[in-house]
């Protein structure tokens, strides 16, 4: 199944999915430092 977006939402999804893996790296690292 293919789930279709816009372009706006698209631009958005990727942002958000980029800025929540950038998170997960963060606590990944600060789980190893500490």
């Amino acid at each position: 199944m293919k789930i279709k977006y816009n372009k706006k939402e698209s631009i958005l999804l990727e942002k958000y999915y980029k800025i929540v893996y950038i998170i997960i790296c963060i606590i990944k690292i600060s789980n190893l430092i500490s």
